[in-house]
């Protein structure tokens, strides 16, 4: 199933349901002048995904799944796929949403999770690849996150890294109106019974990123950083989104210093080399 068929089986899906906390998530309002803006970075981050995992025999852990959009779309590709989360939110709702997603395809290829993977790390070597989709900036301690990220990852496997891009100037400021200097905050989680430590949208730029990648004996493959996003929206409302999307190729392709005014930053990291299991 190709990112665009599931992109219109999902909106069907959105506007036959009654009102959940996905729609205030997603935003996909027909009438909203920023529904092609929003369809068009939802449709190039799951293309990131589809052309880096679909078509091959996989199994994917899915750090951080939020309502399993991601999740249900590898199990419509017959990709075995393990979801974490520690939002109840999420949690809820992803099961109620097997019933329509059965008809199209194998949903029980997906499995989710309410797990904490500081407190109950995964298995040793068991994915194939690991997704990481808006969840980075959540993991605190970085370092001891991306260890157990790497234990759980196979010899030849890849980390897929779906993120906001830490080098926009517009995005550091809105956060740090939002929550100043304070980038980790603790909150009691009542499933797990204890108090949990996160990431408070701690987003970062690239070279950062690479930085901890590499302390923790993981390459950061720059060939495949991508940036995305990077008109308002309402440019949208003005231009087709094929438009759009010709132009933002070609100001990465052409004009690598305007890559800091861009929202949005995919990429893929792997064991080092030389790098040893313990």
């Amino acid at each position: 199933m190709t990112p665009e068929m599931f992109w219109e089986l999902f909106l069907d899906e959105l506007c036959n349901k009654e009102s959940t906390p996905m729609h205030s998530y997603y935003k996909f309002a027909k009438k909203d002048i920023s529904f092609e803006f929003r369809k068009l970075y939802f449709l190039k981050r799951l293309n990131y995904v589809y052309k880096n995992i679909v078509g091959s025999d996989n199994i994917v852990w899915d750090c951080g799944c939020g309502y399993g959009t991601t999740g249900l779309f590898l199990a419509m590709n017959g990709i075995r796929t393990i979801g974490y989360t520690i939002e109840p939110v999420f949690y809820n709702l992803i099961f109620d949403r097997f019933n329509y997603w059965r008809q199209f395809g194998p949903v029980e290829l997906f499995t989710v999770e309410y797990r904490n993977i500081f407190y109950d790390p995964p298995a040793p070597s068991f994915a194939d690849i690991i997704i990481v989709q808006d969840t980075l900036h959540h993991l605190e301690p970085l370092s001891d996150a991306l260890s157990i990220l790497k234990n759980a990852l196979k010899a030849n496997g890849r980390i897929i890294v779906i993120e906001e891009n830490g080098a926009n100037p517009i995005q550091q400021s809105l956060l740090y109106w939002r929550r100043g200097h304070n980038k980790v905050r603790i909150y009691y989680d009542d499933v797990l019974g204890r108090e949990v430590v996160i990431g408070d949208e701690n987003i970062r730029n690239i070279k950062q990123w690479s930085s901890y990648f590499n302390s923790a004996g993981l390459d950061l493959e720059l060939n495949s950083l991508e940036y995305i996003r990077f008109f308002p929206p309402f440019v949208y409302s003005l231009v087709k989104s094929e438009t759009v999307n010709t132009i933002e190729n070609f100001l990465v392709r052409k004009l690598s210093l305007v890559n800091v005014l861009f929202f949005g930053m995919n990429f893929i990291a792997r064991h080092k080399i030389d790098s040893t299991r313990n």
